[in-house]
């Protein structure tokens, strides 16, 4: 499992910056509970997503700032992740049947939220997504929409991982 080494390491790095971003996190969850989370979005998980969740499965609410698995994203249980997708479907009007034609939205056009991004972490209606089928992860504003993304949540990870090295503070990810 590679996302289990880079938790591991980042939570380590958050230890050492004297963070407690690692704290508070929920045991795994079962493979029962991932085949209801696919059931309830009408979709697959990606593989990492998959994985994050049997490594754990949320993460206690902390406080608002940098208090989160994700800097100041907090990683959701799987009752979060459908609340969180269908409150931005509700609010951005889109249907899982009737997606944007193209993704992702080029800079600047409206509509830049899509039924295939698959929230994982967040504070508030800020969110950081995984998309279906293509495995990236995107840093989400509800007013500015898709600001920057990764390849993958373990490239996620490991951006949080350098940046605290670096810096030895984080306020990520707000530009991944």
């Amino acid at each position: 499992m590679i996302l289990a080494g880079l938790i591991s390491e980042l939570k380590q790095a958050y230890e050492t910056a004297g963070l407690d971003c690692g704290k508070e996190l929920y045991p795994p969850v079962s493979p029962e509970e991932i085949a209801q989370l696919e059931a309830d979005l009408k979709m697959t998980l990606p593989a990492e997503m998959r994985e994050l969740l049997l490594i754990h499965g949320g993460q206690e609410y902390l406080n608002a700032g940098t208090r989160g698995l994700f800097g100041r994203h907090k990683l959701l249980t799987p009752c979060e992740i459908v609340e969180w997708y269908d409150m931005t479907l509700e609010v951005y009007g889109w249907h899982r049947a009737d997606p944007p034609d193209e993704f992702p939205p080029k800079q600047g056009v409206g509509g830049w939220w899509n039924p295939k991004l698959i929230p994982f972490a967040s504070w508030d209606a800020y969110g950081l997504c995984i998309h279906a089928e293509r495995g990236d992860v995107w840093d989400f504003e509800p007013y500015s929409g898709l600001i920057s993304h990764l390849p993958s949540i373990a490239a996620t990870l490991r951006h949080l991982i350098d940046t605290l090295k670096e810096t030895n503070e984080i306020d990520l990810p707000s530009r991944l």
